[in-house]
């Protein structure tokens, strides 16, 4: 049986990497300011802004950005229904004075400023818990207009399980439902392109709208645990599919393919390069910051998958993105099929219903990332299946839209 979460709750003041520390002494200003005077998040935090600096160019397998890939194209995405929640979250904005804090154009570089550690770092835009709960109310009103059903009931379990955390190690002012931050980009309309962008701790979200098309990425889930066992939503549980869908995926290959997947068969291997995994993001390449992250395929090519093995990673690829509405899930999958023998899929660790594991998913129009990490506030120094953070990202200059703003400007150029 695989180890619990319980078994890591540390007794307060008694962490083992931070020690007597009182978490309830600490808000999440308070507790920023304590990150940046520990060397790592000093470290962590100056080599993202010096990512952030960096013009966008989007993550490529070479450094390379792959030409044509996404069109102009109707997909059925819900534009109206998000248009009229973003227009009433503005007025609730106004009413209380916060839109302009609220409100970005839409090709501003704040699109790249979301992160998932619990540090308060990026401060722009408006934070949930800092306001009332009708601001809070709106702003989750527009997000379940854009997405799905099962993508907004993984937002908020994401939500609840970050103050189910907080609470566990008594440190709710830190992480709680409304530790996220929120940007309105651009103009709420069905004819022109906006968007808005909802990040924290264990969950980032951006979403460009464009008539009836939609990308949704970079996207961030992510928990520590990944259940919650008591309390008002007890039974709450996350990324139990994805995990199942991925291991029976590797039981599907033949042992010759498998050993091609798995480039480490442990999580924390010695070959592993310095510096690797990564302190915020685990053995994941494409979080926080990494716009222009070059990630060379690795591990099998899928056209060396049997037909059956195929559709397995179809199963999980639709399972990793079905928080997109279904026209744009439908018209992103055929995208996906039609680069399937252009993708791979790298594994690092065992493939047990029990053992913790990465893979990448690295196909030309998207990139799948899922990672178990060792306890951050939990105590397990060994990567555990309680302990997610995933990644989806849209390659090749679209991450935040950015390929279809390009295109529809030139579109309107020429008229």
């Amino acid at each position: 049986m695989p180890c619990s979460f319980r078994d890591f709750v540390p007794p307060p003041k008694q962490h083992p990497r931070l020690g007597d520390i009182d978490f309830s002494k600490f808000d999440a200003h308070s507790w920023a300011q304590w990150g940046l005077n520990q060397f790592m998040v000093q470290e962590l935090w100056e080599g993202w802004q010096k990512l952030y600096n960096e013009p966008f160019r989007g993550v490529t397998t070479d450094g390379e950005v792959k030409p044509n890939l996404f069109h102009l194209r109707r997909e059925d995405a819900p534009i109206e229904a998000m248009t009229e929640a973003a227009q009433a979250l503005v007025s609730v904005a106004e009413e209380h004075s916060i839109a302009d804090k609220m409100r970005y154009p839409v090709e501003a570089d704040e699109w790249r400023r979301w992160m998932n550690p619990e540090f308060y770092l990026a401060k722009c835009g408006i934070r949930m818990e800092e306001h009332p709960k009708e601001v809070s109310s709106a702003i989750l009103g527009l997000i379940q207009s854009s997405l799905s059903y099962r993508g907004y009931q993984k937002t908020i379990d994401c939500m609840r399980i970050n103050g189910f955390l907080g609470d566990i190690i008594g440190a709710s002012k830190i992480m709680n439902q409304g530790s996220y931050n929120f940007i309105l980009f651009g103009e709420p309309s069905t004819t022109e392109p906006w968007g808005w962008s909802l990040w924290g701790h264990h969950l980032s979200l951006c979403c460009f709208a464009l008539e009836d098309q939609m990308v949704v990425s970079p996207v961030f889930f992510g928990c520590e645990p990944n259940q919650i066992d008591e309390g008002e939503h007890a039974g709450t549980e996350t990324f139990a599919l994805e995990m199942q869908l991925a291991v029976r995926l590797m039981r599907s290959l033949s042992d010759e393919n498998r050993k091609k997947a798995i480039v480490y068969d442990q999580l924390d291997h010695p070959d592993m390069p310095d510096g690797f995994p990564h302190p915020a993001d685990g053995r994941n390449l494409a979080g926080a910051y990494e716009d222009n992250r070059v990630i060379p395929e690795s591990g099998i090519r899928v056209s060396e998958f049997s037909e059956s093995s195929k559709n397995i990673l179809m199963q999980l690829v639709e399972t990793f993105i079905d928080f997109i509405p279904n026209g744009s899930l439908n018209a992103k999958m055929g995208d996906i099929k039609a680069h399937l023998d252009d993708t791979w899929l790298m594994w690092m660790g065992k493939y047990t219903d029990e053992d913790p594991f990465h893979f990448r998913i690295n196909s030309p129009v998207l990139i799948c990332e899922f990672d178990h990490e060792c306890g951050m506030y939990l105590s397990n120094s060994a990567p555990g299946r309680f302990h997610v953070h995933s990644v989806v990202r849209t390659p090749n200059g679209n991450d935040y839209g950015r390929e279809l703003l390009r295109l529809w400007k030139e579109k309107n150029k020429s008229h």
